[in-house]
């Protein structure tokens, strides 16, 4: 019929909590004004041309955990910020990755030289 966690009152209670703190919050007012941000700090990513397993690597060794959005060929990566991000949180994390992307080009020209 169900698992032995359906219904919990406890868990129903921390879950009402959430939602309660989500609307009194506005916290999804604040996840729709950096959606906005982030992706206009990303824009110009469709310019570079890298290996993004390679990128997912450098975003790491730069402070910036990025994960692949598939294990054995890596098409996109996935970013998963907290809901209460702020606007220079998402400025460190754009940082974060044009660095990444230009160490792995600037690498890449030096391998080619």
């Amino acid at each position: 019929m169900g698992h032995t966690y359906n219904g919990n009152p406890i868990s129903c209670a921390v879950g009402l909590k959430a939602l309660e703190i989500i609307k009194n919050e506005r916290i999804l007012e604040n996840v729709k004004s950096m959606e906005i941000e982030l992706k206009t700090g990303l824009s110009k990513l469709t310019k570079f041309d890298v290996f993004l397993n390679q990128l997912i690597n450098e975003c790491f060794t730069n402070g910036l955990l990025v994960l692949g959005a598939n294990l054995k060929y890596t098409t996109h990566i996935t970013i998963a910020p907290p809901l209460i991000i702020t606007k220079n949180q998402i400025n460190e994390i754009c940082q974060i990755i044009y660095k990444s992307i230009e160490n792995l080009l600037k690498e890449r020209k030096y391998n080619n030289d």
